[in-house]
């Protein structure tokens, strides 16, 4: 029967009596199917059969039938009738006959036959219910249900591939059986059931449809085996109501376990040891291969390193005269893989160096240790390692010498676990991987009675395991709600938390390094609000020694306009309503963050917690909402802070790329005023909080913090009165705002107006949020305004230079400034659409500047320095093409556009010298820096008033057009006709200039080449023709006639003459 008969004989279950062998076979002692002493060229001749269904109407009954206590009895009688008719009739292989249903209105049976037989069924079951009697029983034949389907049968399950498999390898089984189409597969490991859908792991099932040969096939896959999978797998079909099975072995070859003896020991130079390596499992087999390297490297024996591997006692490493401290690892190799572990060999050159004297503790020999060295020994028997890793099932002990004597510090067992917790860990993850061994319940359970019950003598090893076991517990019921049998219990839950954190507290320094207690406790507050989520009407009050769990009811800040608000009709207007929300607050003592050794930001200088840790969690929105709360977090102290400290609200946030890593940073919460007793925190929930104190590098006394403000707010009020008086020049040259340039260098100004009346209602009311909050987006609109305008100056000045040589590049004003106001306010757009999800900057200084703790400062200093670099990039090309011009005639033009490089540099400069003395000032709260500020406004006030007034030819004369009309002796002849328009006079002279420089330039070329070709001619080349002195004659009579245009006291305007002082204009 070959490889079919070995697995019926393996999976002890009956075969079918059917199956028929090609010659003479061993009849098996448990199943009917049998193979020959041999097994080579047996075949088994597996006849298939068919299960026969029939369903009768029942018409009428006998009399016997009136009693009902009489149908076990009629049942019996017919099933005996109808099984002697089918073995006299054509179905003589019929078997397995049974009544399945009889009633007053219908009667159900079936049996068993050969394939071979089938044609028969139809006319033997109309001959058996001839004239509609069956035995006794009217039944109706022409409505006789006849089903035919194949039996069911268990046939095979096979394993891909052979047992042992290697850890993180791939396991497939292969379950084949026949039976109708409504044949059901259950897969079971060590006789419990296995649930893929409730696993994270890559595995699936497979069920074929039902091939050629009506077979019926189903197949595991689980890639990435592990020790876990070791076990009895069993494949059970179900059909008709009955359930047949077939099992497995599964054998996993693991990584060899290496132990080494001693795992570190102190020498004195000179001395011998031995070093000792073994594999803990599989110590007989043949195939280990083990090997040793010497600090990380492979080394050759010598004649003071000897290596002797003895069959099955391990391998031996023989240490002759060791003269230096070196590290040794073993490594064991199978089929699976490679393990390793170090032995640590200390070299000391004096044999009375300070050490420790041998010790018993914990059940552990400590031998003797020289000063500054570990001793590291085998956990106690009743200790374990749950995992691989060389450093984990090994406890370590530090002998610590000082200048007098030397003493040994408390064991550190960090990496020692008890065989119990072991036990639950490796139950609660074959329930991970699928096998439903015991419920997620019931290993709670186990966990709490453990830890209640043992609290004050676990290790610091034991409480690392049993808050990972807690965590992946809560986050698999997170995942897999229905592996609950009942819902988890709050207060059990909190209770574990507090105690974790009660006993982590009491470990060594040199524990706690070692632990990740911290990280899993805040991993484990995060899902307490999803597990309260569903019941948060109930109200909980859980209070321990280090932590508390209660409902509070919180008030959304309406800044936040992601907020799901209900609506409710006032009139014919639609307003939203705000509706207070029930959260989860937690408050776990500020030791939390010691354990967790928190990175804090670099953007907070020394810092000193003063909070515990408040953990808040909106239990109505969703859990993936961001909303803003306005929190009050006590101080632990009840006294007064010190004039030169200051609080920062700090979040507790996870890195991106190292989830483990946690951080205190301000990204998410911002303080809004602090105390006595508490600090009230505007913060982004959900979210872990704190409060960090910093002192500042200077004691400021509250009239030294009012006179900078007075002084401050002074300031700014002359810059903008100076500034107005800036824009009331620029508005009485009304004509002149129509060039382009001045119109860049009015709206600069208006800028620069802006930002200084922003700082200035800062200094009024420096504590209302919502004008912090708006003056700081204002201030960025303004501030970027003004090096956008800086900005387009320079690409005016680059554009000039180029209308100069080129054609004339036009760009309506209208233009400019859209550009110079549309830019900034996209990026406070951009920026109000940013802070939405990343939390505002409620950090408010006295005058509404940027915090440099939030990173909406970055965003606008990034905005700043791009348009910097812009501006500085197009005047240095401009400088390119200046330096270029070598011309006589250009040595005008190159002055002129120097000096606007220049005065756009210095703008640009000094107004970014003042944003960094500003930023400055408000991070380090130092005297000079505040004295700065002050001095670089009034420079850049004074730069803007010398270079857009008094140092331009086309403003200037309207500062001076009264004074000059009282001075010119026929004013009053005048004094009812029209003031002449000197902007507009300004500016044909201005033309007429150009043009006559113009002319210039040309003349000039056009001699230069009369000279040249005068000399060519001398030597009859290219003799002047009688067209250039034309054209030179001409150009000089159009020179002269525009040169006469401009008459000492009169302008020709059009048609109209108009008369004024020649000393009006003003070049």
């Amino acid at each position: 029967m070959g490889k079919l008969c070995e697995n019926h004989l393996i999976s002890n279950k009956k075969g079918h009596s059917s199956s028929v062998c090609s010659h003479f076979m061993n009849k098996s002692p448990v199943s009917n199917n049998s193979c020959d002493p041999e097994n080579k060229t047996s075949n088994c001749l597996d006849e298939e059969r068919f299960r026969i269904f029939v369903q009768m109407n029942i018409l009428s009954r006998d009399v016997f039938l009136e009693n009902m206590s009489e149908l076990e009895y009629y049942r019996q009688y017919l099933s005996d009738q109808v099984t002697l008719w089918l073995e006299n009739s054509k179905l003589s292989s019929a078997d397995s006959f049974i009544i399945s249903n009889i009633s007053e209105e219908k009667i159900d049976f079936h049996f068993y036959i050969d394939k071979k037989e089938l044609m028969f069924v139809n006319q033997s079951l109309h001959s058996l219910v001839q004239d509609g009697n069956l035995f006794g029983i009217a039944v109706n034949q022409s409505q006789m249900i006849v089903q035919i389907k194949p039996e069911m049968k268990f046939l095979s399950l096979e394993m891909s591939s052979e047992s042992p498999i290697k850890e993180g390898g791939m396991l497939t089984l292969t379950c084949t059986a026949r039976g109708s189409e409504n044949i059901q597969f259950k897969w079971f490991k060590n006789g419990k059931p296995l649930n893929l859908t409730v696993t994270h792991r890559n595995a699936w099932e497979i069920h074929l449809p039902e091939t050629i040969q009506g077979k019926h096939i189903s197949v595991l896959n689980i890639d990435g085996i592990t020790i876990y999978d070791k076990g009895k797998f069993t494949c059970e079909i179900i059909d008709f109501g009955c359930k047949v099975n077939g099992s497995i072995i599964l054998n996993v070859l693991p990584l060899p376990v290496v132990q080494v003896d001693p795992l570190s020991v102190s020498m004195v130079q000179g001395s011998s040891q031995t070093l000792r390596c073994i594999s803990a499992v599989d110590k007989n087999d043949e195939s280990l291969t083990y090997s040793w390297l010497k600090n990380n490297r492979m080394f050759h024996e010598n004649d003071k390193e000897i290596v002797e591997n003895i069959h099955p006692t391990g391998s031996h490493l023989y240490i002759r005269n060791a003269m230096a401290s070196t590290n040794y690892t073993c490594q064991i190799t199978n089929k699976a893989g490679t393990s390793a572990k170090t032995v640590y060999v200390y070299v000391v050159e004096d044999a009375n160096a300070k050490s420790c004297p041998s010790d018993k503790l914990n059940y552990i020999l400590w031998n003797k240790t020289f000063g500054g060295i570990y001793n590291l020994q085998n956990c106690p028997e009743n200790l374990a390692s749950m995992k691989k890793e060389s450093e984990e099932g090994i406890a370590k002990r530090y002998c610590n010498c000082t200048e007098f004597s030397c003493q040994w510090e408390p064991p550190n067992f960090a990496k020692c676990h008890w065989s119990v917790l072991i036990k639950i860990y490796n139950d609660l993850k074959n329930l991970q991987l699928g096998y439903m061994e015991k419920t997620l319940t019931e290993i709670f359970e186990n966990l709490y009675t453990l830890t209640v019950q043992t609290k004050s003598t676990l290790l610091a090893g034991d409480l690392d395991l049993a808050s990972t076991i807690l965590h992946v517990i809560v986050k698999t019921a997170k995942d897999f709600p229905s592996l609950l049998v009942d819902q988890l219990n709050i207060e059990k839950l909190v209770e574990l938390l507090n105690i974790l954190l009660e006993e982590t507290l009491r470990k060594t320094d040199e524990e706690k390094k070692e632990l990740q207690v911290g990280k899993q406790l805040l991993q484990l507050i995060e899902t307490l609000a999803h597990f309260k989520r569903a019941n948060f009407l109930n109200a909980i009050d859980i209070q321990f020694s280090k932590i508390d769990v209660n409902i509070i009811i919180l008030m959304p800040n309406t800044s936040d306009l992601n907020i799901q608000v209900n609506m409710k009709t006032k009139g014919t207007t639609e307003e939203p309503v705000l509706l207070p929300q029930p959260v989860l607050a937690v408050h776990v003592d500020q030791s939390l963050i010691q354990l967790m050794d928190c990175n804090i930001s670099k953007k907070v200088p020394s810092k000193k917690l003063i909070s515990d840790v408040y953990s808040y969690f909106p239990l109505v929105s969703s859990p993936d909402a961001k909303m803003n709360f306005i929190i009050n977090i006590p101080h632990n102290f009840n006294k007064q802070l010190s004039a030169n400290e200051i609080v920062y609200c700090m979040s507790l946030e996870k890195e991106k790329l190292d989830s483990s890593s946690v951080t205190l940073q301000q990204n998410s919460c911002s303080m809004i005023q602090t105390e006595v007793n508490q600090t009230q925190c505007l913060c982004t929930l959900p979210g872990h909080y704190t409060l960090v104190s910093v002192i500042r590098q200077y004691n400021e006394t509250t009239s030294e913090r009012i006179m900078f403000q007075v002084t401050l707010f002074v300031a700014h009020t002359l810059c903008t009165i100076a500034l107005l008086l800036v824009l009331i020049v620029y508005l009485k040259a009304k004509r002149c705002l129509l060039e382009t340039k001045n119109a860049i260098h009015f709206n600069f100004t208006i800028s620069l107006v802006g930002v200084h009346t922003v700082c200035i209602l800062c200094l009024m009311q420096p504590k209302k949020e919502m004008l912090c909050l708006c003056g700081k987006m204002i201030l960025q609109l303004f501030t970027v305004s003004a090096f956008t305008f800086l900005l387009l100056d320079a690409i005016q000045i680059l554009i000039d230079i180029h209308a100069r040589q080129h054609s004339h590049i036009i760009i309506g004003t209208v233009k400019f400034i859209i550009i110079g106001w549309g830019l900034p306010t996209l990026s406070v757009i951009c920026a109000i659409v940013t802070l939405q999800v990343a939390g505002f900057d409620h950090q408010c200084s006295s005058w509404c500047w940027w915090s440099p703790m939030h990173q909406h400062f970055y965003s606008v200093i990034i905005t700043l320095i791009l348009l910097v670099i812009g501006q500085s990039g197009i005047l240095a090309f401009c400088l390119v093409i200046i330096t270029q011009w070598k011309d006589e005639w250009s040595y005008r033009d190159r002055r002129k556009f120097i000096f606007m490089i220049g005065q756009s540099i210095s703008l640009s400069v000094i107004l970014f010298i003042c944003i960094c003395v500003s930023i400055f000032s408000t991070e380090k709260q130092v005297h000079s820096s505040k004295g700065l500020v002050i001095f670089f406004n009034f420079i850049l006030t004074v730069v803007i008033i010398s270079f857009f007034v008094l140092l331009k030819k086309s403003i200037r004369p309207s500062i001076f057009r009264k004074s000059l009309i009282w001075k010119n002796k026929n004013i009053f002849r005048f004094a009812h006709q029209e003031t002449p328009d000197i902007n507009h006079v300004q500016a044909e002279t201005e033309r007429i200039h150009e043009y006559c420089d113009r002319v210039d330039r040309e003349r000039y070329t056009a001699e230069h080449k009369r000279q040249l070709r005068f000399l060519l001619s001398n030597n009859n080349l290219c003799p002047l023709s009688n067209g250039d002195l034309a054209d030179m004659t001409k150009e000089n009579r159009l020179a002269k006639k525009h040169k006469k245009t401009v008459l000492d006291g009169q302008v020709l305007l059009g048609a109209d003459t108009v008369q004024f002082s020649s000393n009006a204009l003003v070049f």
